[in-house]
């Protein structure tokens, strides 16, 4: 059995960017109710991340008389996320029973956080409740990660422009020489000998398409490219 939502026209606002899974628990009467004790739920993916929720029937050992507690639990290993959530119970008629919303972000790291007095027991499993359907509970259980912290789509640094800098006069990494000498400097200093600069064919041809220095990248770069009446420092 699948769930899927369709949605016809903009959402609110104040549900923008959030996504939403709904959690079934089938026969949740007959669920072992002992105070502080919970079950969980089976693993699932939302907002690129894997949770769980586990539930209270009887509530946690600090709740109070009567309540049930409930937690969503981050089960994704790497990089910790920040979100807020939300938890919705409806009846068989679609009117919200319970809900509860984080009104700031959570900090998740294979930890877990939510109510421990979300709920009225009989609320929910008193025997003229409509909160169940069939004997199953749904919980609507909706995350929305912070801009801040979104790591389920881990996007790396980009390093290339870094590299491509670090690769400028390169002896080891470069496939064309140059040799760059100002004609006015050689005629106050005959013995002055051109600079060196090392670069590389790609970078230059695509930088400089279709200009006389793209056209010297396709000679041979095996014999250093003598380049004359330039001061080697505008060259570079």
């Amino acid at each position: 059995m699948t769930d899927a939502a369709v949605h016809v026209g903009i959402p609110p606002e104040e549900w923008e960017c959030w996504e939403s899974r709904l959690v079934h628990f089938h026969h949740f009467e007959s669920i072992p109710s002992e105070k502080g004790h919970s079950v969980s739920s089976p693993i699932f993916e939302c907002c690129g991340t894997e949770w769980a929720l586990d539930v209270y029937t009887r509530g946690e050992v600090s709740s109070k008389e009567g309540m049930m507690a409930f937690y969503l639990c981050h089960c994704s290993r790497g990089a910790p996320i920040s979100a807020k959530f939300c938890f919705l119970i409806r009846d068989t008629t679609d009117r919200i029973l319970t809900k509860k919303v984080t009104t700031y972000s959570h900090n998740f790291a294979n930890n877990s956080c939510g109510w421990r007095d979300f709920a009225r027991r009989d609320q929910l499993i008193y025997p003229f409740t409509t909160a169940l359907n069939h004997g199953t509970l749904t919980i609507e259980v909706r995350i929305k990660p912070d801009d801040n912290h979104c790591c389920l789509n881990f996007i790396p640094k980009n390093e290339c422009a870094r590299n491509i800098l670090l690769s400028f006069m390169d002896k080891n990494t470069a496939d064309i020489v140059f040799e760059v000498q100002d004609d006015a400097s050689k005629a106050r200093a005959a013995d002055r000998s051109p600079v060196v600069i090392y670069a590389h064919k790609l970078i230059l041809q695509l930088c400089a398409k279709d200009s006389a220095l793209a056209t010297i990248c396709e000679a041979d770069g095996k014999k250093p490219v003598p380049i004359k009446g330039i001061d080697p420092h505008l060259f570079t």
